[in-house]
């Protein structure tokens, strides 16, 4: 997108809630990734329309997407997966301090596995995948059979930049990212169960709706 848009967008999709403007700065000051404003607004807005009791987030990072849609729910259960003990311990911080009546349920260990043996108690309304970019599709492959129906399946990241494109320049860091992100998208908008649109706002959401 061009980067005068973003930049209005921005400015159009400011953060008033003090709590959350705290988590913007500690994000901006020590690198962590977070959602953009407008990707945030726009979760935030999904979130608030589908109304989920229970919340499925793989990728907690420091606590900001789950708190967002926190907000947007009201009450119920985020259930959030992530690797790094380092941002267990931020989120923990972040979600003891959020004005909620929303439950986390915070889960250690690589997304992948902890999805291989997890049996929830009720099945998922919503899911917000934000990890490892290569293996959104096993992520996905993953939840399906937990989820509930008519349930929203959100994917951030998935343009990743702008490098799924077919004439854009690749860095080989980055080459098997975009080829399997580009691979996963693919599979979203082919799948028979699901319905989905690709939302051009931050780095990309894919939304997914499950049809059963």
């Amino acid at each position: 997108m061009n980067p005068a848009l973003v930049a209005a967008l921005q400015t159009l999709t400011p953060t008033h809630d003090p709590f959350l403007k705290s988590l913007e700065a500690y994000a901006a000051e020590h690198r962590v990734p977070i959602l953009q404003p407008e990707s945030a607004q726009l979760l935030e807005l999904l979130t608030a329309m589908k109304k989920p009791k229970h919340v499925l987030e793989i990728g907690t990072a420091i606590g900001y997407s789950a708190v967002r849609m926190a907000i947007a729910m009201g009450e119920g259960k985020i259930t959030t997966i992530e690797k790094s003990p380092e941002m267990l311990e931020l989120a923990k911080t972040t979600f003891e301090n959020a004005k909620t009546n929303v439950v986390f349920e915070q889960l250690e260990g690589d997304a992948a596995e902890v999805l291989k043996h997890l049996k929830p108690s009720d099945l998922y309304d919503l899911v917000f995948i934000d990890a490892a970019k290569s293996h959104y599709k096993t992520y996905f492959d993953l939840v399906t059979p937990m989820l509930a129906p008519g349930a929203l399946v959100i994917s951030d990241n998935v343009l990743f930049r702008g490098l799924i494109a077919d004439d854009q320049p690749v860095d080989k860091r980055f080459k098997t990212i975009a080829k399997n992100l580009k691979a996963y998208l693919a599979y979203l908008m082919a799948h028979e169960d699901f319905i989905t649109s690709l939302v051009p706002i931050g780095d990309g959401f894919a939304v997914s709706l499950s049809r059963k």
